[in-house]
């Protein structure tokens, strides 16, 4: 019994003083540079929160929007049917250090959904109608960051997150006029990687 409490104190002990030698805490911002499901223009990135207790994950909220905007059919002058599909992703994941030579590297895992605003317009015999309806769809994230110290305070780091969903059918609740024809429209697969840069600092 002495024995066992003597390794308890000297586990205490041993964490206690990692922590005091550790960062207290440490803020990333990291910014989106390219999305790989879509070639729009894309905002977002992540925001993610370090402490130095070990074995308790670290936590963090990523981000990503963008629009796209589809011509479902080849226009004819009188027939036409366009889409525009606004996406907004949020997940919020955990993450752990993994220890590693010369460079931090971060590996987490997170949930969330995707707010998907859907906008279709047709034109008909030169009558143009137009709706709109708004989704909601599960997400789940995987993300690896890397970094490199630069000062005794400043990480330079990129990221990667992969983000997986459902396929959406964006014409989904969507009223459109019938009598454009023979058309197809498929489920979008919007699953991809968003790339981040960002920068980390350590209080």
């Amino acid at each position: 019994m002495k024995q066992l409490k003597k390794l308890v104190l000297i586990g205490f002990g041993l964490l206690m003083g990692g922590i005091a030698h550790a960062q207290f805490i440490g803020i990333s911002v990291d910014g989106a540079i390219g999305y790989t499901a879509t070639e729009s223009t894309v905002s977002g990135g992540s925001v993610d929160i370090s402490h130095p207790l070990p074995f308790v994950p670290n936590f963090g909220y990523s981000a990503l929007s963008f629009i796209e905007e589809v011509n479902l059919l080849p226009s004819t002058g009188s027939e036409s049917l366009s889409s525009k599909t606004t996406m907004t992703l949020q997940s919020y994941h955990l993450f752990y250090h993994v220890p590693f030579p010369v460079v931090s590297m971060a590996l987490g895992f997170g949930l969330g959904s995707a707010n998907i605003k859907s906008e279709m317009s047709t034109t008909v015999s030169g009558v143009s109608v137009a709706d709109e309806a708004t989704q909601v769809v599960p997400v789940s994230e995987g993300f690896i960051h890397i970094g490199l110290p630069f000062w005794s305070i400043l990480e330079f780091h990129i990221g990667y997150h992969a983000f997986s969903m459902s396929k959406v059918d964006v014409t989904k609740n969507i009223d459109f006029a019938p009598s454009l024809g023979n058309y197809t429209i498929e489920e979008k697969n919007y699953i991809g990687g968003m790339t981040t840069v960002g920068l980390q600092i350590a209080f």
